[in-house]
């Protein structure tokens, strides 16, 4: 056998096998592709929408047990100021702020509870937040 067949013969055979595999990776990344599309299209489209309304308020009381800061502006809650409590943690801050911080945030600033109404796992949502005031 030829010293420059051979190398030709197995250069041919490597190209080969170097284009099965892009064909191979291309198939599977499209079959994916197409799978998740068609999950995406078969799932229900819901909205979660938080009332930040909803969300009661009060007003603070200098020396009740809850926490005398807002974790949003590090700023010291004032007697007889307009505090939101976050339903699930029980957590207060000034409802400037944390009306402010809901629009971007989906959890509480202190604790990282999720703040969203909980749909199932199956259902396909977005997340929105509503105005407050």
């Amino acid at each position: 056998m030829d010293h420059d067949s051979f190398w030709f013969q197995h250069s041919f055979t490597i190209a080969t096998f170097g284009i099965i595999a892009i064909i191979v990776t291309l198939r599977r990344c499209f079959s994916t592709i197409t799978v998740r599309n068609q999950q995406a299209e078969a799932l229900p489209n819901k909205t979660v929408v938080l009332d930040i309304r909803s969300i009661p308020t009060h007003r603070y009381i200098k020396g009740n047990r809850q926490s005398a800061e807002c974790a949003v502006c590090l700023g010291e809650f004032e007697d007889n100021q307009e505090l939101r409590t976050l339903p699930k943690c029980k957590h207060s801050f000034h409802v400037d702020c944390i009306d402010m911080w809901l629009y971007s945030h989906p959890s509480c600033p202190t604790c990282r509870t999720n703040t969203m109404p909980s749909p199932s796992p199956e259902e396909g949502v977005s997340v929105q937040v509503a105005a407050g005031r």
